[in-house]
C-alpha cells in the first residue's frame, strides 16, 4: 500500500471514531482545544480528559473511556500520557464491596493515596448524625464481619480520613457522593470488590474527577 494510501486509511479511521465519539459525549472534554486545558478538564460525569496526539491528524481532547475507542495506530493517549501534571495531582482509591449474599455495591472506603493515620482526631458519631441513615445503607460494615458499623467507620475515619483536609462529615459525606457519582465504573466486575482511581485538585475528598480503574 502507497504511503498516500496509508496516510488516507489513518485518516479515514481517525475521522470514523472522532465522529462516532462525538455523537456519543460531544459537549464534554471535547470542548477543550488545546493540551493544557484538556488535561486539567473533565466531562460531565467527573471523569479526566486525556489529550491524544496524533500525527497524521489534528491532535484531540477525549474522556478516559472514549479516548480507549481511538485507533491506537493513529493516536497516542494512554493515561500516563494524559497526566503528565503528576505531581500536581493527589489520588484517592474509591473501595467498594457486596457483602454475602448481596448485589448492592457499597462502600468499603475512600482511601488517600498520600497517607494513612494521619492525625489523632477520634471519630465521633454525632458529627455523622445527619447522613448516618444513608451510612447504615451504603457503608455499612458487612454483617459477616464482627464490627459493628460504628467500629468500621472509626476505623476508616482514623486510617484514611485524618490524611484529608475533611472534617469528619464532609469525609463521609464526598464518600457517600463518590459512590453514587462512580458506581456506574463498577457495573462490569463481577466479583465481590471493585477499586476506582479518583483525583483531587487539593488533599481532599471534595472535587472528584475519575482517573481510571487503578492508580499510579
Amino acid at each position: 500500500q502507497s504511503p498516500a494510501m496509508t496516510r488516507f486509511s489513518l485518516m479515514f479511521l481517525a475521522g470514523l471514531a472522532t465522529t462516532t465519539l462525538s455523537v456519543v459525549s460531544a459537549g464534554d472534554c471535547e470542548t477543550f482545544k488545546g493540551e493544557d486545558s484538556c488535561l486539567s478538564g473533565s466531562d460531565m460525569d467527573g471523569e479526566g480528559c486525556q489529550w491524544c496526539k496524533s500525527a497524521a491528524v489534528p491532535s484531540s481532547c477525549h474522556n478516559a473511556t472514549m479516548a480507549e475507542g481511538l485507533p491506537s495506530s493513529v493516536f497516542d493517549c494512554n493515561a500516563a500520557a494524559a497526566n503528565d501534571l503528576e505531581g500536581d495531582v493527589n489520588y484517592l482509591v474509591l473501595a467498594l464491596q457486596k457483602c454475602q449474599g448481596s448485589s448492592t455495591w457499597t462502600l468499603h472506603g475512600l482511601w488517600p493515596e498520600w497517607g494513612q493515620n494521619c492525625g489523632s482526631e477520634k471519630f465521633d458519631e454525632a458529627q455523622i448524625s445527619s447522613i448516618e441513615s444513608d451510612m447504615e445503607k451504603y457503608w455499612l460494615s458487612c454483617p459477616e464481619y464482627s464490627d459493628s458499623n460504628v467500629e468500621f467507620w472509626d476505623h476508616e475515619w482514623s486510617k484514611h480520613g485524618t490524611c484529608t483536609a475533611d472534617s469528619q462529615s464532609s469525609y463521609f459525606s464526598n464518600g457517600l457522593a463518590a459512590r453514587s457519582k462512580f458506581l456506574d465504573k463498577c457495573s462490569d466486575v463481577s466479583g465481590t470488590s471493585c477499586e476506582v482511581c479518583l483525583t483531587s485538585s487539593s488533599k481532599t475528598s471534595s472535587d472528584l474527577t475519575y482517573y481510571g480503574t487503578s492508580c499510579p
